[in-house]
């Protein structure tokens, strides 16, 4: 039994901060999309050139920027729903 039950003003506040929320997981995600383009190119500049070691480096670079564009997509799938 709820002594304090909610008032529209206090779900229109919730509202309004997780839009915020959104918005924010939404730029992220643009951001870390140019991110992901931008480090596969290197990789594949550097293996064209020869220099496995710097494109192994930035692959494992681009293995952890993809975890966590993944979880920023799935925090963004929580809050939606």
């Amino acid at each position: 039994m709820n002594k304090h039950p909610l008032s529209k003003s206090d779900i229109a506040n919730a509202s309004i901060v997780v839009n915020k929320q959104l918005d924010i997981l939404r730029m992220l995600d643009k951001k870390y999309s140019k991110m992901d383009v931008t480090l596969y190119s290197k990789i594949r500049e550097n293996l064209k050139k020869g220099n496995t070691e710097r494109a192994k480096m930035l692959a494992a670079e681009l293995a952890n920027l993809r975890k966590i564009k993944t979880t920023t997509q799935n925090l963004s799938l929580a809050l939606e729903v």
